[in-house]
């Protein structure tokens, strides 16, 4: 019997352009001697653009779509609290695939750069996720990093089978009325986790913001500094490096590579682009002049008056104390 790997996204018509390429993405570079499928879990996703993904299936690479209506999303929707509902599907993972004791959950803002088989087998048995480490802590120069343990939840190997037999759903839902939020849904996520997750390498889950941040010279921390918190091996000596090494990378930027053309890595995205069966559709992209603006004084001046003044809010210090909580 084949082996197989399960993969899940969530998308709307909105995004359905990068979550295409991110599953095109997986398909270019699968390990042909297994079987995968992906989930694509659509809310208000047109009929052409289902068919656009149905288009995906190959010898095994199974693409199902499920639909999600405004009748499954009652339960999320929460008074005085600023959240799409469909962010909140993620909660529901484990019963919408009451069948599978685990899958990879994926943000459509990725791109798969190798196959999958080295994060799906991970041993999550005593764990609800493996997930890599947030750059929150490192952004605001928390000390002790090393022991800190909040992950991103843009890439996560779930294990849907303990989150069913610990009623993961209702708590995950009770904490987002309930608790501190600052974050759609990953502040939930880690708040009821409760530090039960396997962190994995940074290359898992390659946050492109952090790295272009550091890559334009703008950033608080260093290339040694990004190293040291996500235990990155010695030989890779520069950003580049590291987003070469990457297994999946994350535009977690505000420069979306479907959006501009400069954004740091973008040019690895529109590759996977241009390869797909969609490639050679003309895209609207602008270009952010990144460099352009941060090199000049306005900007640079700027950013010295926010450091100034985020000593002084609040809100500012009500989140680091919160994610104080997430030191082992």
């Amino acid at each position: 019997m084949m082996n197989k790997i399960d993969i899940c996204y969530i998308t709307d018509d909105k995004y359905i352009l990068p979550t295409y390429i991110s599953i095109f993405s997986i398909y270019q570079n699968m390990n042909k001697t297994y079987q995968y499928n992906v989930y694509a879990i659509c809310k208000g996703v047109s009929s052409e653009n289902k068919e656009l993904l149905n288009k995906l299936n190959k010898n095994n690479f199974n693409v199902i779509i499920i639909e999600i209506d405004d009748r499954d999303l009652s339960k999320y929707k929460i008074e005085n609290i600023t959240a799409t509902p469909t962010s909140m599907i993620k909660f529901n993972l484990s019963n919408i695939f009451e069948k599978l004791n685990k899958i990879i959950y994926l943000d459509g803002d990725t791109i798969v750069n190798s196959d999958l088989i080295d994060l799906y087998d991970n041993d999550i048995t005593n764990y609800y996720a493996a997930a890599v480490k947030d750059c929150n802590a490192l952004v605001l120069n928390l000390n002790n990093t090393n022991k800190y343990h909040y992950f991103n939840s843009g890439v996560m190997l779930l294990n849907l089978k303990k989150m069913r037999e610990n009623n993961m759903e209702e708590k995950l839902v009770d904490y987002r009325k309930n608790g501190y939020n600052r974050l759609m849904d990953q502040d939930a996520l880690n708040s009821c986790f409760n530090g039960n997750v396997l962190l994995i390498p940074f290359e898992y889950n390659t946050l492109v913001n952090t790295l272009s941040l550091c890559y334009l010279n703008i950033s608080r921390y260093s290339l040694k500094d990004i190293k040291e918190y996500w235990k990155i091996e010695k030989n890779n000596t520069s950003i580049d490096s590291i987003l070469k090494c990457a297994k999946i990378i994350h535009y977690e930027s505000t420069f979306k590579p479907w959006k501009f053309f400069d954004g740091y890595g973008n040019d690895i995205w529109y590759y996977y682009y241009l390869k797909s069966p969609i490639g050679n559709r003309q895209l609207d992209r602008k270009f952010g002049l990144v460099e352009d603006i941060v090199n000049s004084k306005k900007y640079q001046i700027g950013i010295k008056i926010s450091r100034i003044l985020d000593k002084f809010k609040q809100e500012k210090k009500d989140y680091i104390d919160f994610l104080k909580k997430f030191y082992n």
